[in-house]
């Protein structure tokens, strides 16, 4: 929207108008003149004028280029959100009807996917944080369609998190199992990492169910994401990581059983030598309070949770979380973004994984690696 720079005041508008029927084509003249002054009412943060003025000009006849009618979508999707922030449930719903007719007509175009996605998930989390789960999910249908069409897989893990975390925050366990099974539904429409976020964002919820002292919460979530790992394959290593995040999760007496089936399932599909398997063994020196063995420097104390002590010069889960905390923040820190438009989806990376290195969540750590290249690959290189 540059045109609003043409003129700087509505008085210059008013005159601009008033000379409009003077001219050799009036309406081509009168849509440039109110398209420029809806830019200016846009520029003023007057959001439904600018509506009002894109609304004659579209209905002014002629044909309008992609430009206006991305435009005037995104408009619709922006002042849907405004009026939402104010309170205004039924006119924010009737803006967002008149941008869904916009793009299911002239405004069908890449351009303006990017509002909708913007538009329809922002109105997901605002119904789901208001604890409507009927109005939220319909949203959140809207929002994936056009997710999918722009493949924008990391945003949309992102925002089905924070939809989960709303959702059992409203509704328990249950109700946030509804947007991770939607998230892991993602591999089957072209994402295939859909399944490894899903099952990373299910542990952190269930450790957070877990902190709270929400015992069959955390349970519930757990069994969901070895159900979505089952049906994907059977035995796998992220079967094997999932009950490694499961049994540190529970502790020593709950958590045994999870590290004896990781410590199984690695040695049996990665071998007794690789350091994931070590890792698995060292959870379960924690947990029977001594170190591994061929050690040799007494025991290790568990410490209740994600992270365990172990003797200097051993290897370590510590040792590794520190590694991939580095590697990381070397990778993904806002500061070496290559576009302003990156540093936003690396803040968000980054604080999760502070987190997930301030708790010892290793599971996290290496989802989060992973993550992170996939991103890379898709972002421009850096001009330097």
């Amino acid at each position: 929207m540059r045109r609003a720079a043409l003129m700087q005041s509505e008085d210059d508008y008013a005159v601009a108008l008033s000379l409009v029927p003077k001219l050799p084509n009036p309406p081509a003249y009168l849509a440039r003149t109110l398209r420029g002054l809806a830019d200016l009412c846009v520029s003023q943060g007057r959001l439904d004028e600018a509506a009002g003025l894109f609304e004659r000009v579209a209905g002014g006849g002629g044909k309008r280029s992609e430009i206006f009618w991305r435009d005037y979508a995104t408009l619709l999707f922006r002042l849907a959100l405004k009026r939402l922030g104010e309170g205004k449930v039924a006119s924010a719903n009737a803006a967002l009807e008149q941008a869904g007719q916009l793009l299911r007509g002239p405004a069908d175009i890449p351009e303006a996917w990017a509002a909708a996605w913007d538009g329809y998930g922002e109105m997901a989390l605002w119904f789901e944080r208001a604890n409507e789960p009927v109005p939220a999910g319909l949203y959140a249908e809207k929002a994936l369609q056009f997710a999918t069409k722009l493949a924008a897989w990391t945003q949309v893990g992102n925002w089905l998190r924070k939809l989960a975390q709303s959702g059992i925050q409203k509704g328990g366990a249950t109700r946030g199992l509804v947007w991770l099974q939607r998230l892991q539904a993602l591999r089957l429409q072209g994402w295939p990492e859909a399944l490894n976020v899903a099952v990373q964002a299910a542990v952190s919820l269930a450790q957070a169910e877990l902190a709270l002292g929400r015992a069959a919460g955390a349970q519930e979530i757990f069994l969901q994401a070895e159900a979505w790992l089952q049906s994907a394959g059977g035995e796998s290593p992220a079967l094997a990581d999932l009950h490694l995040g499961w049994g540190l999760s529970l502790g020593p007496e709950r958590g045994r059983q999870h590290l004896e089936l990781a410590l199984s399932l690695r040695r049996r599909l990665l071998g007794p030598q690789h350091p994931r398997t070590r890792e698995a063994e060292q959870a379960m020196a924690g947990l029977n309070g001594s170190a591994p063995s061929g050690s040799g420097d007494g025991p290790v104390e568990w410490n209740g949770g994600a992270q365990f002590a172990a003797p200097p010069g051993a290897d370590s889960l510590s040792v590794e979380v520190k590694r991939l905390h580095r590697r990381l923040a070397r990778l993904c820190h806002p500061d070496t973004a290559p576009s302003p438009d990156q540093v936003a989806w690396r803040h968000d990376l980054m604080s999760r994984v502070n987190h997930a290195s301030d708790v010892g969540d290793l599971f996290s750590l290496r989802a989060f690696l992973r993550e992170a290249y996939g991103h890379l690959a898709q972002e421009p290189k850096r001009a330097d």
